[in-house]
């Protein structure tokens, strides 16, 4: 059995920097109609209700960015978390990484 599936991640760790022992990538894998699924409740339940175009966790852990207004709102946050984990689950979306010596 053949199928095509699509991968959206981002890579932590620069080859570079000699302080850094591991590069990690992380994201998620679905065919073209289950990210069809999520863009659609991306766009009701995170775009237009939270006001939130993205999410990088980089920026959301440090409340910069479009994350600025969370910073002292505990509950605002841990709604959008709640929203995130969601979307993500009944889109259909899995969850893959990998991490190797650098």
């Amino acid at each position: 059995m053949v199928a095509a599936v699509e991968f959206y991640g981002d890579e932590s760790g620069d080859p570079s920097d000699p302080q850094c022992n591991v590069l990690l990538l992380a994201g998620f894998a679905a065919a073209a109609n289950d990210w069809k699924n999520f863009s659609d409740l991306w766009d009701q339940y995170i775009l237009k209700e939270h006001k939130v175009p993205y999410i990088h966790m980089r920026e959301f852990h440090h409340f910069v960015g479009p994350f600025e207004r969370f910073k002292n709102d505990r509950p605002a946050t841990e709604s959008l978390l709640q929203v995130i984990a969601t979307v993500i689950r009944v889109s259909g979306l899995r969850g893959a990484g990998c991490c190797a010596n650098s």
